[in-house]
């Protein structure tokens, strides 16, 4: 998929120049090799699984609840440290990130019960 991609950071800073997405930067590819695999995409096409994510995330309840996924997305996506981001960016990440996890687009680690890595 696109995660951790070098094009991704730099087509979402160019779409959104006053968001979040414009502090994006590439991770080298040292940094990209050392990143743990959290599993596969929970809706890959391409092994035809099609699950849903257990409860759907809503942007403005689980904002804390769910803070240490955003964190872990924003850096293996964009190479954004969450300490970086002004409170409204952060909020507009965290709409990003609940939409691509309530459509089975992140990594299974994202949904385990028993929390992240």
């Amino acid at each position: 998929e696109n995660l951790n991609s070098e094009d991704n950071s730099q087509s979402s800073s160019k779409k959104h120049p006053n968001s979040f997405c414009s502090k994006a930067k590439k991770l080298d590819s040292k940094t990209r090799g050392q990143l743990i695999p959290l599993g596969n995409i929970l809706k890959s096409t391409g092994n035809n699984t099609h699950q849903n994510p257990p409860t759907p995330l809503d942007p403005e309840t689980s904002y804390f609840s769910h803070n240490p996924h955003l964190r872990l997305y924003l850096y293996r996506t964009y190479g954004i440290h969450f300490e970086d981001l002004t409170s409204d960016e952060a909020r507009e990440a965290f709409v990003e990130f609940t939409a691509k996890y309530n459509a089975g687009e992140l990594e299974e680690a994202y949904y385990s019960p028993g929390g992240l890595p």
